[in-house]
């Protein structure tokens, strides 16, 4: 802010930063240092010494024989009188492996679109989505508007009450023995909609429904882990990492409860992130020091490391606490239920995968699951691991149809968005300023 009687002007303010510029003693006690690659070297030592207890082996004859992949989009969408709606979806695409394993491929690894695209045809996919009132959308009950909170709230209770959408929750309220009506209310939704905020011009509810979106995929997971627990081995796959802020410590019990066998895994896969973006630095100093080795940089743990990747095989590290904090990641999420993993695949294609397998299968009583899941998992980065694009360098296959299964577009929203307001004609109103004063909503 400017002084009393100060000059506020882009003049002015390019004339300070030219002043801080040429004052050496501001900034001489600054220094650029890279020193995230010393880092990274201490990070790799320490975990090459932590996952050697892990022996795995991928096997094509190890492959789960169905594969559930789920994801959500978003996207906001504004009406012709400055009002705004928020388009939201979820589901699960159902593959089996064997058809993954029969796409031809090229010789850069990348499959054929056209098989890939006959795969999305199973009668088992799910999807199911709604349109949320945001910015200046009220409900109208024919006497008075609703706060944007209610309005919301009505919205989702409704999304809930039919469909796909009533399947998840109803199978949530059961897991955790809580009336079917009280989904709404149950702390960790009443938390998310106590977020809306009643000053709706400048406020929406965009965050609040991205917010019931990753718990909507988390809940269906869950819902499918039920129907699946007496069927054939089953991966479900979640496109992100095992995580959820809002509902993560109750989905972590649910977890233990449910997976005892590796006949029916739960993974995340995040294709995106900070910590993806670290690991394959650390995936680059692997391969540097395999091409030009530098004796100085290397221990025995990296050593064995090395050895490995010179004999064309794949890598695994489990990414803990300790690791994150040697390179500098904040750590201490809330919400976290599955442990991060790195696996970088064998020789040629050396694609890297982060993962999330859920936690409690790190822990004692199930060391005996972590070798054959780890061989499972290893194989379905093998055989099935493959890019519908050149510069993806390790992105499932899953994840790809997944999101193309369920993803929003501006097309796709408004002709939701009309079937909305036509079928809602008298309830969804945007009212006029002369209908807020009477009927005293906030602006």
């Amino acid at each position: 802010m400017p002084y009393k009687d100060e000059e506020s002007s882009l003049i002015a303010s390019a004339k300070f930063n030219q002043e801080i510029l040429n004052n050496k003693t501001f900034h001489s006690n600054f220094l650029y240092s890279d020193r995230i690659r010393e880092k990274l070297i201490i990070g790799l030592d320490y975990l090459s010494a932590k996952n050697n207890q892990y022996n795995y082996a991928s096997n094509p004859r190890f492959l789960y024989e169905n594969l559930l992949c789920i994801d959500g989009s978003i996207i906001s969408i504004q009406n012709n009188q400055n009002g705004e709606f928020i388009g939201m979806q979820f589901g699960s695409v159902t593959l089996n492996t064997q058809d993954l394993l029969k796409i031809q491929k090229n010789k850069f690894y990348i499959p054929n679109p056209f098989e890939v695209s006959k795969l999305f045809q199973s009668p088992n996919n799910i999807i199911t989505g709604g349109v949320f009132p945001s910015k200046n959308i009220h409900y109208f009950n024919g006497n008075e508007y609703a706060t944007l909170k209610d309005s919301y709230i009505y919205t989702l209770n409704s999304f809930f009450s039919s469909g796909g959408a009533l399947s998840v929750k109803k199978s949530f309220l059961e897991d955790t023995n809580k009336p079917l009506s009280d989904f709404t209310r149950i702390p960790e939704i009443k938390k998310i909609t106590d977020e809306i905020r009643d000053d709706n011009i400048l406020y929406g509810t965009y965050k609040e429904t991205q917010k019931i979106m990753l718990i909507s995929e988390v809940l269906l997971a869950q819902f499918l882990l039920n129907e699946y627990s007496d069927k054939a081995s089953t991966l479900i796959i979640i496109d992100g990492r095992l995580h959820n802020e809002d509902i993560g410590g109750c989905l972590e019990q649910l977890n233990r409860r449910k997976i005892k066998t590796t006949e029916n895994m739960l993974v995340g896969v995040q294709k995106t992130g900070m910590l993806n973006s670290l690991l394959t630095r650390v995936h680059e100093i692997i391969r540097e020091q395999f091409l030009a080795p530098i004796k100085s940089q290397k221990t025995n743990n990296f050593e064995s490391v090395l050895g490995r990747y010179a004999h064309g095989n794949s890598l695994f590290f489990v990414i803990d606490e300790k690791f994150k904090e040697i390179c500098g990641i904040r750590s201490g999420f809330r919400g976290v239920y599955g442990r991060e993993c790195f696996y970088i695949s064998s020789a040629p294609c050396r694609r890297e995968f982060v993962f999330t397998l859920p936690t409690h299968l790190f822990e004692d009583q199930f060391q005996g699951l972590v070798g054959e899941t780890l061989s499972r998992m290893s194989s379905i980065f093998e055989y099935i691991n493959t890019n519908l694009y050149f510069a993806n360098k390790g992105v499932l296959l899953t994840n790809i149809m997944a999101h193309e299964n369920v993803a929003l577009n501006k097309e796709y929203t408004k002709s939701a968005l009309q079937d909305f307001s036509v079928n809602n004609n008298d309830s969804w109103i945007y009212p006029t300023d002369h209908e807020r004063r009477a009927n005293k909503i906030r602006a």
